[in-house]
């Protein structure tokens, strides 16, 4: 059964935390300026999925963006939570316009394609997937604006770096999505 330890009133108290915690619980909209900056070290030093909480329980819908660094991983979590929840769910990928894709984006986008066609298979559901073209923040808020009360899964690798030319998506998108946004590092899906 689920168990709710004792608060934690700071993200710097939560970097303290000894516990054998299996699911952070953040309550986004509450968070100060200062705290709100910390996001981007709590993204690189969380062991532990993390959720954004906004407020916007129960939720109707699950969207899993598969621009993380293990879209199969995206796509098995957000069914499970679907399915436990009994609602719909989305696969969400943003790839570069077809112009100024190279061969690396075009593995990828047949990759997830793929990944799709396969969960269908095996979850034997039809699996809405949308393909967005362009920048993956900007088009990622653009779609999940459509979505009221959703829940977002995001994967990411704490050792993906910050910088202004190689820019943290999951980071961005997680900081202005306006969904409750469920944040899970790659680091501890095959943690031993």
């Amino acid at each position: 059964a689920p168990e709710a330890g004792r608060p934690i009133t700071s993200l710097r108290s939560l970097f303290a935390c000894a516990e054998d915690a299996g699911l952070f619980f953040v309550p986004f909209g509450r968070l100060g300026f200062s705290e709100r900056r910390l996001l981007k070290v709590f993204f690189q030093k969380a062991t532990k999925p993390f959720l954004l909480a906004r407020g916007m329980f129960p939720y109707r819908g699950v969207i899993a963006g598969l621009n993380g660094p293990d879209p199969a991983s995206a796509l098995e979590l957000g069914m499970d939570i679907s399915r436990l929840l009994n609602v719909p769910f989305h696969a969400l990928y943003v790839t570069l316009p077809h112009e100024l894709r190279g061969a690396e984006e075009e593995t990828q986008l047949k990759e997830r394609q793929n990944l799709v066609y396969d969960f269908e298979g095996i979850y034997k559901k039809k699996i809405p997937f949308t393909l967005r073209e362009g920048n993956p923040v900007k088009e990622a808020g653009r779609f999940i604006a459509d979505f009221e009360k959703y829940l977002l899964i995001l994967l990411y690798s704490r050792k993906e770096r910050f910088s202004v030319f190689q820019p943290h998506v999951p980071f961005l998108i997680a900081r202005k999505a306006s969904l409750s946004t469920l944040l899970v590092p790659i680091e501890a899906i095959y943690a031993p």
